[in-house]
């Protein structure tokens, strides 16, 4: 499949940990090597992601989700990204500490 949003992915594993990266190289790899043609394809690539809006959310090191979309008939996967509720809530304490 064609991939589009990686260099936000890697982006964003760059700031977590060099296995967030590698984990998203590996994500990458599967992607563009995917040859699917219907979300329940990708679900038996993927059996322990989640599902939300016909989105797949393949979470990374614990840290970040992968968050992609798929069009099928163009063969085109797009990847999101979102920081996992662990990430955020620990991020929101840091940066209420240092507003008080």
């Amino acid at each position: 499949m064609k991939l589009m949003g990686a260099p936000n992915l890697f982006a964003a594993a760059a700031g977590i940990s060099p296995a967030a990266v590698s984990a998203c190289a590996a994500l990458r790899a599967e992607l563009e090597a995917g040859c699917w043609t219907c979300a329940d394809e990708v679900r038996v690539s993927f059996p322990r992601a989640s599902w939300s809006k016909n989105r797949i959310i393949i979470t990374l090191e614990g840290a970040l989700d992968a968050i992609v979309a798929f069009n099928f008939e163009r063969g085109i996967a797009v990847i999101d990204i979102s920081q996992t509720a662990t990430k955020l809530t620990s991020l929101s304490i840091a940066e209420r500490r240092r507003s008080a």
